[in-house]
C-alpha cells in the first residue's frame, strides 16, 4: 500500500497488489468549493499517474454537500479521469448524513451512461466485496 496523501481529514493510499485507488475522506465541516476543487483536482491527477483499475471511496464520515454546479464538475472531472485509464469499478462508501449521501448519489447521475461500474455501500467491508480486493 502506497499512501499517496496524507491530511488529518483526507487520506489517498494506492493499493498496488489490487491496483485499487482509496480515498478516505473524514471531513466533518462545511468546505469551500475552491477546497473541493483542488482535492478532486488532486485525485484525478492521481488517478492519471497511478492508473487505478479500482477506485473506492470512503466518504462514511463526510459532512460537506456538494452544490448542483459542483456535483456537474466532480461528475465530469473524475468521470474523464477513470475513462482515460479505463477504470472498471468505483465503490462509494455512503456518508451517515443523508443529505451529504444524497449530494454523493447526484455527483454519480450526473455522470450519465459510462462504462465505468458505480455501486454505492454502507460499509467498507460491503465495498471491498463488490471490488474483489
Amino acid at each position: 500500500m502506497i499512501s499517496i496523501v496524507d491530511y488529518p481529514t483526507f487520506k489517498i493510499n494506492f493499493d498496488e497488489v489490487n491496483r485499487t485507488l482509496i480515498v478516505i475522506d473524514t471531513t466533518s465541516a462545511e468546505v469551500q468549493e475552491d477546497d473541493i476543487r483542488n482535492i478532486i483536482s488532486t485525485i484525478e491527477k492521481i488517478i492519471l499517474e497511478y492508473k487505478p483499475v479500482n477506485y473506492l471511496t470512503d466518504n462514511k464520515l463526510r459532512k460537506y454537500v456538494f452544490s448542483v454546479e459542483m456535483q456537474e464538475w466532480v461528475a465530469n472531472t473524475l468521470l474523464q479521469a477513470c475513462l482515460a485509464v479505463d477504470l472498471k469499478k468505483f465503490a462509494v462508501v455512503q456518508p451517515e448524513e443523508l443529505v451529504a449521501s444524497l449530494s454523493n448519489e447526484q455527483v454519480a447521475d450526473e455522470a450519465g451512461e459510462n462504462p465505468v461500474q458505480v455501486a454505492f455501500f454502507h460499509t467498507m467491508e460491503q465495498a471491498k466485496k463488490w471490488l474483489g480486493i
